[in-house]
């Protein structure tokens, strides 16, 4: 993580978000804009789902910061969600669901297949 922001790599300053869609570590910037990163890379990922016919497959588009607490967001339908490593599994099960069995399947195996080429 320290190559990504500014400066200082304390692992007891909250990660938060920073204006003009920022985000902040400390009084420190996170540098390689990760939230336009997750949200190219879910598109990115939405396209190939969209190519194989999983286009009403959602991709939710994340940030995750191992070991580094996060401040949550103000805005409870955030486009891009920023977690910690203790934060994924409480969102994830909070969240609603939205695959049948049958595209979790398609899509683990379409994953698989692309993983292995």
């Amino acid at each position: 993580i320290p190559r990504f922001i500014a400066r200082g790599h304390d692992l007891t300053e909250r990660v938060v978000r920073g204006d003009a869609g920022t985000l902040m570590i400390g009084g420190h910037t996170v540098l390689a804009d990760p939230l336009g990163q997750a949200r190219r890379a879910a598109h990115s990922l939405y396209e190939v789902l969209a190519a194989e016919g999983l286009d009403t497959i959602s991709v939710q588009p994340a940030v995750v910061f191992p070991g580094w607490p996060v401040e949550p967001a103000a805005d409870a339908d955030e486009e891009v969600w920023v977690l910690s490593d203790t934060d994924i599994v409480p969102r994830l099960t909070q969240a609603p669901t939205a695959l049948e069995a049958r595209d979790l399947i398609a899509v683990s195996m379409l994953l698989e297949k692309l993983a292995r080429n």
